[in-house]
């Protein structure tokens, strides 16, 4: 009897499903952009800035693997907070970087959340309405 103790590997969560799930989200903000309840500057926004989020989480990955600059978290964040979470979901996920890193995907949600918060405050009456204000006091 072996004595060794072998290492579990580390589970990633979501894999292909977190992928999915954000071009789904993307997906119905361009379905409500059809509806006509949405302007299609929103999903045409969050796809770009996933986009671009995913490879930066992707250029990050590959220089650490190297042990080169590393884009700062607080960017990845702030691309995160700009609509392109969807993107760095897909990319935790699929390329298995900061998936497990708890203080990270601790931020990560929060601006996920803060994102969403806005996405649904912009699509009420007032949000339109204040931003028009300040718009045109600017």
């Amino acid at each position: 009897m072996s004595t060794r103790h072998q290492r579990k590997p580390k589970r990633h969560g979501g894999g292909p499903l977190a992928a999915v799930f954000a071009v789904v989200f993307i997906a119905v903000l361009a379905a409500l952009a059809f509806k006509g309840r949405l302007s299609y500057i929103v999903p045409a926004v969050y796809a770009g800035v996933s986009i671009v989020t995913f490879i930066a989480y992707g250029f990050d990955k590959i220089a650490a693997e190297k042990g080169e600059w590393r884009t700062p978290e607080s960017t990845l964040h702030f691309l995160d907070l700009a609509g392109g979470w969807p993107g760095g979901l897909a990319a935790q996920r699929l390329l298995r970087h900061k998936s497990s890193k708890s203080s990270f995907q601790g931020v990560f949600w929060t601006t996920v959340a803060l994102n969403g918060g806005l996405l649904a405050w912009g699509m009420s009456a007032q949000g339109p309405m204040l931003l028009k204000f300040l718009l045109g006091a600017a």
